[in-house]
């Protein structure tokens, strides 16, 4: 059933090299919201990426029938069955090469996404505060929140 949504979702005449792009595009899309721990959103997601939101956007339009996208980019991007996990990380069960996920790949690639973020982000001092040594906990939500970006 998961094949045919997604064939029908991801249909079209590509030549060779869009049909590579395609299947890089959503791997590295769908691969990361499926072996993610926390659902993120578009917004956050495209960060974290390092991808436009519009080339986002345009992967997950055509897969509401496996994914809940909401239209506001701060909202929650979630699997709608967790079969849907099951089916994509499964080669016994996801046949078509175009839509299965290595799980290893995956993982590798999120997580060369995330210390390509934290090399962009993190820094001596990320909160500005006026006094080095302050505990975690006296720091406000507020000034963690302006200044270290939530895919942080």
């Amino acid at each position: 059933m998961y094949t045919t949504v997604l064939s029908y979702s991801l249909c079209g005449k590509f030549d060779y090299n869009e049909s590579i792009r395609l299947r890089d595009l959503f791997c590295c899309i769908i691969s990361s919201i499926v072996v993610l721990f926390d659902a993120m959103s578009l917004a956050n997601l495209a960060i974290m990426l390092n991808e436009l939101k519009a080339k986002i956007i345009s992967t997950l339009n055509c897969l509401h029938l496996v994914l809940d996208v909401p239209k506001q980019e701060d909202k929650l991007i979630r699997v709608l069955h967790l079969s849907f996990y099951d089916f994509l990380l499964d080669l016994e069960r996801c046949l078509n090469h175009m839509f299965s996920i290595d799980a290893k790949a995956a993982h590798y690639y999120v997580f060369n996404c995330c210390l390509r973020i934290m090399l962009i982000h993190l820094q001596r001092n990320v909160c500005n505060l006026q006094q080095l040594g302050t505990r975690a906990s006296e720091i406000s939500k507020s000034d963690i929140d302006k200044n270290i970006p939530l895919p942080v």
